[in-house]
């Protein structure tokens, strides 16, 4: 609720300024005030409430439950405060699972079972991370045991579910003043409106379980499942370490593991550590080669504890490393450095890296064996990578030139481009002879011993295969420092190159985990200064460490860091598991989502393994990949190609709880063991999303919400938006706010979190700050008549999006607007906008016709029909381009002009290229090039609407509507009430969408029930729920467009020539609305097979015959074909 206050639910403050608000309070998943102490333990309860306060992991909430629960009588007492959703259960016909967010309203807590995630109403997925009992307080103070409830991550409210009673035997019941509930004879509760009912739902106290205070890291993971940080060392762990370096007890241990002792050796800051530790160090280097670096003293920070012995074989190298006897090597070094550089392009990777890498270039200088890695995204990237990126800075560094490059005959070698500047510069270019890599022998031993290297580091750190481009260049990293050996000499690449020796006393292992410190910059006032992570390496040119922030999910700098290097993120991971209520990370292989970039705070792109170690500094690159974050995610659990391609989720938090607590649950009560399916689904609770800045920012995910704002910044900054001024006297200067939304994939996941600065132009006043608003988008008619040409003549359909479309669009009118919150310098100054921000009621237009204008001066011409599609035509090729806001589809049978098309649009703007269409404006787009078939539809959003209204169990109907049924004005008594009104409204809404879009088999029972949307009754109601069902039973219904169908219709000769046969239907069913005596007509046009256009409507005058009737619907359906001109 914007500018209410959580606390006393007053309008105008909020919660931590409230008066009236105890000091410590603060709401579910935030921390009090700076100064004040959290509530919690002070205060005696009485009964169960007293007892279950020792174990709450929400003290603060759980004394507003004591003061409730304090008062006498039943549960009445509840409803006279207005309280947070997370403080009751709130009773849910629509959920068909218990759930909660609370992991210490659950005992007996384990993996969640074959229900992985829950769907919002939303859409958004919601990680189930555990299944317990719970309870809850029933009639006459007993309690009531609830069995199978799902522990779910990001949850906005505690839901208990009817139809799980009722599974159960139980029957609920719902009058008009109370809420009641009975198993057999006896009753579980009673409740009534005035003191169980607020905001129409209808509610029960929470309960948490007695039992012993759980341990720090239980308490963490409760506070994480609520909202907070699941990662960040907060205060209960870290006391917890202390009291096991003080008192070594056996009970309260840092992630399962002894942390005085890992604390213990992780607290030196030198590079001491004993043989095995250091073999880790450098990369599970080989024992002699550690002695030899040992002895001879070579590198700086180099100390070993203990005695030089001999190590036992590492079971990783064992495992990771065996291979066949190497071929042996007939010539020596080259005399100088850059005399002779041996490259080689390996790949593509079994899964892409966090920023969609497939393949590195290695290349070894021959004098020194100074080695460099640079991954690409594609073999195209090579060229540029050797002579623009490499080159100039190796033959800087090492003052000599190269002369002569080797290779195999790859295609990114043998390319015009790299031959030619290699000729150009006077370079010899040595190939292979065909299938001889024995040839290229350097290449080819360095690769393997690259490829070996980064499967131990990863092995050995239980690190998901995209983590490989760090993998890789920390081993790059260490054969620069360690001994390189050629025939009988032996010397270091790094003293070789550098001429100076290297500092290896920053070295630690590859994987281990890590505590970081977060400057009071990045975080909240009140947010931990320490942040759990994982160590990838040395970072290149910051003196500081490369980590993986577990929080932010982000590739990170820091040089404030604990290590704890006996504690690798494969253990700490499978410690997690054994612990009640510990959240870690874990790739759910189950369920993926499509492949996309991640945002990371390091580009991976800047890698070589010779380099000096620079100055200190934290890295911020945000914007590397953000175009393509507008629509894609990170390759979290990486799959074979051989394997299907599905869409992959990222992975998800799981908590997993113990097995050790005693069964409360009462006899006589509820207690479910039903068979649980892969979703469970929710339609009263959808993911909050903030409505003010200040909840955005101090809520628990203030960090992505403030990264999320300061893209939104810049990009205003950027495309210079604004100029500051006095505001001139006479005029007005309206306001702004920025808009928090999240983000989804077509399958319902979490994809990134959104801000956007939006004007509030309903400030404006027409005629002085605006005129004209009007901008058309793309009808539905031309995007299913271009898909059909598309799949009838073989056309590529590419998409893109304009990033921050409306900025780009020109103001000619004068408009002020204040400062926004967050970059208010406190001058008093305004902006005097130069371009449309989103929410001026001219920004529509303005940017259309910016784009108009970019796009007619590129050669584009406008249809005639739809001022949203514009054709380009060069020689016998044609394009098609269709507008609809940013979103922009292209359609074309030439390559050559769909790449130009696409040039021509990123010179103009920041645009985001999408490849081949597959899912747009929420409509799911499949393709089979060889066969010629193209289908749209709805699915996911189908199958939504049954789960969005509670009616999964009704069966599956054969038909929209029941034979015979018709749709009639009914009386004032069977006219349904103002709830079910509200319900009919919203169904048939959300049937209409799918009724214009992909689904014409339902247009006239949509058609029919919109007509009695203002008074419907229950017999209409109930045939709206038929319609529900129906659409999700047949969800993958939708409009196919198929070249061959039309071949076998009219010929292969007519199609090629470009005839395609347009059909139109219509019909119109005479004096079928008896109330009136109209008639109801439709008609339908079909290309390739499937449906372009449709409608069913009732016709506006009362026809004297069924002819005439007729004729007015043939008149109808001419028109659509009319429009149907591109």
């Amino acid at each position: 609720m914007e500018g209410t206050c959580w606390y006393c639910k007053k309008v105008g403050h909020p919660w931590f300024k409230c008066f009236s608000r105890p000091e410590g309070w603060a709401p579910p998943g935030m921390k009090p005030p700076s100064g004040e102490r959290a509530q919690g333990g002070a205060v005696q309860g009485s009964g169960a409430q007293g007892e279950g306060a020792q174990g709450n992991a929400y003290p603060g909430l759980f004394l507003m439950v004591e003061d409730v629960h304090g008062h006498e009588g039943d549960v009445g007492s509840v409803g006279k405060v207005v309280m947070h959703p997370l403080m009751h259960w709130v009773i849910d016909s629509g959920c068909i699972s218990h759930m909660t967010p609370r992991a210490d309203l659950l005992d007996e807590v384990k993996p969640p079972g074959k229900i992985k995630y829950v769907a919002a109403a939303s859409g958004a997925l919601l990680p189930v991370i555990g299944v317990g009992n719970a309870k809850v307080k029933g009639a006459n103070g007993e309690l009531v045991g609830l069995g199978n409830v799902l522990l779910v991550e990001g949850l906005s409210a505690n839901l208990l579910s009817v139809r799980r009673l009722q599974k159960s035997k139980a029957e609920v019941t719902f009058g008009p003043t109370s809420c009641r509930a009975k198993l057999g004879k006896k009753v579980l509760w009673s409740l009534e409106e005035e003191t169980s009912c607020i905001k129409d739902l209808w509610q029960l106290p929470i309960i948490p379980w007695n039992g012993k205070t759980p341990t720090a890291a239980t308490a963490a993971a409760a506070k994480a499942t609520a909202g907070g940080d699941a990662t960040a060392p907060n205060d209960g762990v870290l006391e917890a370490v202390k009291k096991v370096q003080k008192q070594q007890t056996h009970g309260e241990v840092l992630a399962g593991v002894d942390a005085s002792a890992a604390w213990a050796k992780a607290s030196s800051r030198s590079g001491e550590a004993d043989w095995e530790t250091w073999h880790e160090r450098l990369c599970h280097v080989n024992f002699p080669m550690l002695q030899k670096l040992v002895k001879n003293g070579s590198l700086k920070g180099l100390e070993v504890k203990g005695e030089v012995k001999e190590i036992g074989s590492c079971p990783t190298c064992l495992e990771t490393k065996f291979s066949k006897f190497p071929f042996n090597s007939t010539t020596g070094p080259a005399k100088t450095p850059l005399a002779l550089v041996h490259m080689d392009v390996v790949g593509p990777t079994r899964a892409p890296s966090l920023s969609g890498s497939r393949y590195f270039l290695t290349i070894v200088d021959d004098h020194t064996r100074a080695v460099w890695v640079y991954p690409l995204k594609s073999k195209g990237e090579v060229a540029a990578a050797v002579l623009k990126e490499w080159m100039p800075r190796a033959q800087r560094e090492c003052g000599h030139k190269v002369k002569v490059i080797r290779s195999d005959n790859g295609g990114e070698f043998i390319g015009a481009d790299f031959e030619g500047e290699l000729k150009r510069k006077g370079i010899q270019h040595q190939l292979t002879v065909p299938y001889n890599p024995q040839q290229n022998g350097v290449a080819e031993r360095f690769n393997r011993t690259l490829q070996e290297g980064a499967r131990t580091l990863l092995g050995r750190a239980g690190l998901p295969d995209p983590f490989w481009v760090s993998a890789l260049r920390q081993v790059a990293l260490v054969k620069n420092r360690v001994l390189a050996t050629v025939g009988d000499k032996e010397w270091i690449p790094y003293v070789k190159w550098y001429g100076s020796a290297p500092a290896v006393n920053m070295l630690r292992a590859f994987g281990c985990m890590v505590v970081f410190h977060v400057p009071k910059e990045k975080r909240g006032k009140l947010e931990a200064s320490g942040r759990w992570g994982v160590h990838l390496g040395i970072a290149k040119d910051h003196k500081g460490w490369l980590l993986w922030d577990l929080t932010t999910q982000k590739l990170t700098v820091s040089r404030d860091v604990k290590f704890l290097e006996s504690l690798y993120y494969k253990e700490w991971k499978q410690q997690q598991q054994k612990l009640p209520s510990t959240p870690l990370i874990v790739e759910a292989d189950e369920v993926q989502q499509p492949s996309r970039q991640v945002e990371v705070a390091v580009s991976e792109e800047e890698m070589s393994g010779v380099t000096e170690e620079g100055g200190a500094a934290e890295v911020e690159q945000q914007q590397q990949q953000e175009q393509q974050q507008q629509h894609e995610s990170p390759p979290r659990v990486p799959h074979p190609p051989e394997r299907p391609r599905r869409d992959v989720r990222p992975p998800v938090r799981l908590t997993y709880g113990g097995r050790g607590k005693p069964n409360v649950v009462q006899a006589g009560s509820v207690v479910e063991q039903i068979e649980e399916d892969e979703i469970a689904h929710c339609y009263w609770a959808p993911i909050p999303e903030p409505k003010t800045r200040e909840e955005a920012l101090n809520g628990p995910n203030g960090e992505k919400w403030k990264a999320s704002e300061d893209e939104e910044f810049g990009s205003l900054i950027e495309n210079e938006t604004w100029d500051l001024c006095d505001l001139p006297p006479g005029k007005k200067a309206i306001t702004s706010k920025m808009i928090y939304r999240h983000k989804y994939g077509p399958e319902g996941e979490l994809t990134r979190y959104k801000s956007r600065l939006v004007a509030r132009g309903f400030q404006q006043t027409k005629g002085k700050d605006y005129d004209e608003v009007f901008a058309p988008v793309g009808k539905g008619t031309t995007l299913r008549v271009l898909l059909a040409i598309a799949a009838l003549l073989g056309w590529k359909i590419r998409q893109m999006d304009i990033v921050t479309a409306f900025l780009n669009g020109i103001i000619l009118e004068e408009v002020y607007m204040k400062q926004p919150e967050g970059l208010d310098d406190g001058s008093g100054r305004v902006c005097r906008l130069k371009k449309a921000i989103y929410g001026l009621k001219q920004a529509p237009r303005a940017w259309y016709h910016k784009l108009e204008e970019a796009l007619l001066a590129g050669g584009f011409k406008k249809s005639e029909c739809d001022p949203s599609l514009f054709l380009l035509q060069e020689k016998d090729e044609i394009l098609m381009l269709l507008v609809y806001v940013d979103d922009i589809l292209l359609f074309s049978a030439s390559t050559a002009l769909l790449d130009s098309a696409e040039q021509m649009l990123e010179m103009q703007f920041k645009c985001s290229k999408m490849g081949e269409v597959k899912y747009y404006l929420g409509m799911h787009v499949e393709r089979d090039v060889e066969k010629g078939v193209l289908r749209l539809h709805q699915r996911k959003y189908c199958e939504g609407l049954a789960e969005k209204y509670g009616l999964q169990d009704g069966g599956k109907p054969a038909t929209p509507l029941p034979s015979g049924f018709t749709v009639e004005p009914c009386a004032d008594e069977e006219v349904v009430g103002d709830s079910d009104r509200k319900l009919f409204h919203s169904m048939v809404g959300s049937l209409n969408y799918a009724a214009n879009h992909t689904r014409p088999d339902i247009a006239f029972a949509t058609s029919r029930l919109a007509s009695v949307v203002s008074r419907p009754s229950h017999e209409q109601l109930e045939a709206a729920k038929r319609l529900v069902r129906y659409v999700s039973a047949t969800a993958s219904v939708g409009l196919e467009y198929s070249g061959v169908r039309q071949r076998l219709q009219r010929g292969a000769a007519d199609v090629k020539s470009g005839e395609m046969l347009l059909s139109c239907y219509t019909d119109a069913s005479f004096n079928s609305v008896k109330a009136d005596g109209t008639s109801i007509g439709g008609y339908v046009c079909l290309l390739g097979g499937g449906a372009v256009s449709w409608r069913s409507k009732k016709q506006n005058e009362v026809g004297l015959s069924s002819c005439e009737t007729e004729c007015g619907m043939v008149d109808d359906g001419w028109q659509p074909e009319g429009e149907i001109v591109v």
